[in-house]
């Protein structure tokens, strides 16, 4: 049995950290205005947020077929037989069916879950399961410890404004531009609880009051942080950042919380200046972090 594991740019994995920890990463489609950009490839994080930053909207798709195709042709020339696969919810995206259906067309066996979320937990349950497979540990046992961690894990996301939630569709113009009038400030979940939709978990005055209440709610749940993982990331707002760091070591003083920026394929529908973070167990046998 020869196995590779493969995810898609959703979790914080640029191109250069999958050839870091062995892992493929197939590019998200961005497209702005009448230009299409393969996520990580054409375009960078802070390309985009640069564009972002002009007022412009971005759109994402799924990954092209022919680059999975490309991807498992590869693999048949190197005798791969099985395939584990960590995508972002199927709730978010169809890139966890392209590649399924990408495996069965050459032969493959793909071995997959519903992570109910994305960004960087997703990108840590990535590494965790290649380094598993390192061990020698059978694809399905991989499987089986990552929905261990994926049913107790849970994320945030903060946008600053809500004008890209209305442009996608989450949200009517008329209620951003009321809410906006009102600084009110969603708090969206993505995780296991909401099965990979994008809840409102709540709705506040500010940006420091959404940044502070979700960080309550990202820990409140967590009983020992010594056997978690702790994201926080955010798009050019160290303010809101900063904030997060001063009531996040409230709650645990020495949990740490690794910090990145948000994937392009999230923050093209959030909207810059947005804040968000993310818990997980640690994956049974696992010290990658």
């Amino acid at each position: 049995m020869k196995v590779r594991v493969v995810t898609e740019s959703g979790g914080c994995l640029t191109q250069e950290q999958g050839k870091q920890y062995d892992i493929d990463i197939l590019p998200m489609q961005i497209y702005i205005g009448d230009k299409t950009y393969d996520d990580g490839i054409d375009i960078t994080t802070e390309g985009l947020f640069d564009i972002m930053d002009t007022g412009a909207y971005a759109m994402t798709s799924q990954p092209k077929p022919a680059r999975a195709r490309a991807l498992f042709e590869q693999y048949v020339k190197d005798g791969v037989t099985d395939v584990v696969a960590v995508h972002m919810s199927p709730g978010l995206s169809g890139t966890r069916a392209l590649v399924e259906s990408t495996g069965r067309e050459y032969g493959i066996k793909v071995h997959t879950m519903d992570t109910y979320t994305t960004l960087a937990v997703e990108g840590y349950w990535a590494k965790a399961a290649r380094e598993l497979v390192e061990k020698g540990v059978d694809p399905d046992e991989i499987v089986r410890r990552l929905n261990v961690s994926i049913e107790k894990s849970k994320g945030y996301l903060e946008p600053y404004d809500l004008n890209h939630l209305a442009k996608g569709g989450r949200l009517t113009p008329f209620a951003a531009k009321f809410a906006g009038m009102l600084q009110i400030k969603p708090i969206c979940e993505v995780s296991y609880r909401t099965q990979g939709k994008v809840g409102m978990r709540a709705k506040v005055r500010t940006m420091t009051k959404s940044v502070k209440t979700a960080v309550k709610f990202c820990c409140e749940d967590v009983d020992d942080p010594d056997n978690y993982v702790f994201f926080l990331m955010d798009s050019r707002n160290p303010e809101g950042k900063e904030v997060a760091r001063q009531e996040l070591k409230k709650y645990f003083p020495t949990a740490v919380w690794q910090e990145d920026v948000l994937s392009p394929v999230i923050n093209a529908h959030a909207g810059m200046k947005s804040v968000a973070m993310q818990y997980a167990p640690i994956v049974e046998g696992t010290t990658v972090r």
